[in-house]
């Protein structure tokens, strides 16, 4: 019973997050260490989930995925940064700012980005209260750029090793 349930395994699935996320996790830290205050464990941590969302069977299903990931993350990177050059973080604020992030998203007609927007308003903000002397542009940049970066190691590994369809 063992051997068949390890021959069902999809190892070629497994080792593709794999490598999204170890070249991800590297690039991200990497982004971090070189800015005063910030946390390169967040860099790595946020550009290997952004790696993780991006990532699909195909390059043209990773294409997509990778649009509304960048767009749902600048979208929410830029009101958070906003939010956090006036206002200290509190949870009404926060409140306040991922239902500006929803309908900003769908005034763009991109409402499928909002929930992408509303987890990266969420980063900023607890990254803001865990690191209070990280600028507020640095830290909303960072968060961008990692994501970024994330999406596009999954676009490239779905590129250069595309799953096969149907699975």
């Amino acid at each position: 019973m063992a051997a068949f349930m390890l021959a069902r395994l999809d190892w070629k699935a497994a080792l593709r997050i794999v490598l999204v996320v170890a070249l991800a996790n590297g690039g991200g830290n990497l982004l971090g260490s070189l800015i005063p205050n910030a946390s390169p464990a967040t860099g790595g941590m946020w550009a290997s989930i952004s790696g993780i969302v991006v990532l699909q069977a195909t390059h043209g299903e990773a294409g997509s995925a990778a649009f509304k990931r960048v767009l749902g993350t600048l979208i929410g990177a830029v009101l958070s940064w906003l939010y956090l050059d006036f206002f200290p973080v509190a949870w009404p604020g926060v409140l306040v700012c991922l239902f500006l992030t929803v309908l900003v998203c769908q005034g763009l007609r991109v409402p499928d980005n909002g929930r992408l927007g509303c987890i990266t308003v969420l980063v900023v903000l607890v990254v803001a209260e865990l690191h209070p002397s990280l600028p507020p542009l640095a830290n909303a940049g960072l968060r961008f750029t990692e994501s970024t970066l994330g999406s596009l190691v999954a676009l490239l590994v779905a590129w250069l090793w595309p799953y096969p369809a149907g699975r």
